[in-house]
């Protein structure tokens, strides 16, 4: 009776608050071949593209150092992080072979593996396309790491 009484005060709070009548707006985006909606609220929260375009785990990080690493982050131009993957930005400045990525790749996923992790659960478990990050075509790439364009649930 008390989860009745407590669920019955959950949807008040949200019925007076508008969460259920009033839906986020949308944000449209234009990409290479569609227009698509996207709940701003969730692209506040967590990105147009999934995390992996923001942001690169030790196994990169290693390749240049730590210290080299964090000052070059922290200097690139919020145009550049919305415009271009930080692998492709990484990969220019430092010059990083194909080869090393790869071996970050394969780094990265033998530690999920020897953690027993699911690599398909959310895109917290993705590495990057090494074939795609060297094209070097931000439009193709933009078009790849959009949260729709993933294998992962949008929640």
């Amino acid at each position: 009776m008390k989860k009745f009484f407590a669920l019955l005060g959950i949807l008040a709070v949200l019925l007076s608050a508008g969460c259920v009548s009033n839906p986020a707006p949308k944000t449209e985006v234009e990409t290479t071949n569609t227009t698509t909606e996207f709940d701003e609220e969730y692209v506040r929260l967590k990105g147009l593209y999934r995390p992996i375009y923001y942001s690169m785990g030790i196994t990169y990080i290693k390749l240049v150092g730590k210290e080299t690493y964090n000052e070059w982050e922290n200097s690139r131009s919020e145009e550049e992080r919305n415009n271009e993957c930080i692998a492709v930005s990484f990969v220019k400045r430092f010059n990083i072979k194909r080869e090393d990525i790869e071996q970050a790749n394969k780094e990265k996923i033998a530690i999920w593996e020897e953690a027993g992790v699911d690599l398909m659960a959310n895109a917290a478990y993705e590495v990057y396309d090494v074939d795609l990050i060297y094209t070097f075509d931000n439009e193709k790439i933009n078009e790849f790491f959009l949260w729709e364009n993933g294998p992962y649930p949008l929640d």
